[in-house]
């Protein structure tokens, strides 16, 4: 039986799958897995790991829905469990890596953040993002900044989510998050500009 998307709120369904409706958690899952499946493929930059990782952050969600406040924004609840994944795999890789001192490069072509009104007065974007070669160089850009500074990128850009929200996620001041993102674009600009 296909899942018909519905206008029902995320509370509404959370409610309804807490009260035995499976189809509730579906349209829950629908709603929200493109999104958070393509966080954690940019945080990750390895198809095989996002598609692991995406499973068992799908697995906690459903395993851990009758922890959900009521009142909590889900897309926040959703995206903080998927971060928290994402540090977790890069914590253990990163121990892995000092364990037998072997250094993994990134080898993925695969990043393709837009990024808008940052870039309107250098670069025009839409005849940029559709020459597969900047947008190469625009995710390897994006792959040499900082954890913290990827993190907002991805939330804000990818996510959709306010400063408020990031921070609120990240457990920082929104002073921080704009700092992050004000430095990550324009290390992102100083970066295209010197290679374009």
């Amino acid at each position: 039986m296909e899942i018909v998307e519905t206008k029902k709120t995320d509370q509404t369904l959370v409610a309804n799958f807490l009260s035995g409706d499976e189809t509730a958690f579906e349209i829950l899952y629908k709603r929200y897995k493109e999104r958070i499946y393509t966080l954690v493929l940019y945080q990750t930059d390895d198809s095989a790991v996002a598609a692991d990782l995406f499973q068992d952050i799908s697995i906690k969600f459903y395993k851990n829905l009758d922890k959900f406040q009521h009142g909590e924004n889900l897309k926040a609840w959703l995206t903080t469990m998927a971060i928290n994944s994402i540090r977790d795999y890069w914590r253990k890789k990163n121990r892995f890596k000092k364990l037998f001192r072997y250094k993994n490069e990134f080898t993925t072509d695969q990043d393709d953040v837009f990024i808008e009104e940052e870039f309107a007065s250098d670069v025009d974007i839409e005849k940029e993002f559709i020459d597969k070669e900047f947008s190469e160089l625009l995710g390897k850009t994006i792959r040499k900044l900082s954890e913290p500074q990827r993190e907002v990128i991805h939330l804000h850009y990818i996510m959709d989510m306010t400063f408020r929200e990031i921070a609120s996620i990240l457990d920082c001041s929104i002073n921080t998050v704009s700092s992050r993102a004000r430095y990550a674009l324009i290390k992102i600009k100083r970066d295209l500009i010197t290679q374009i």
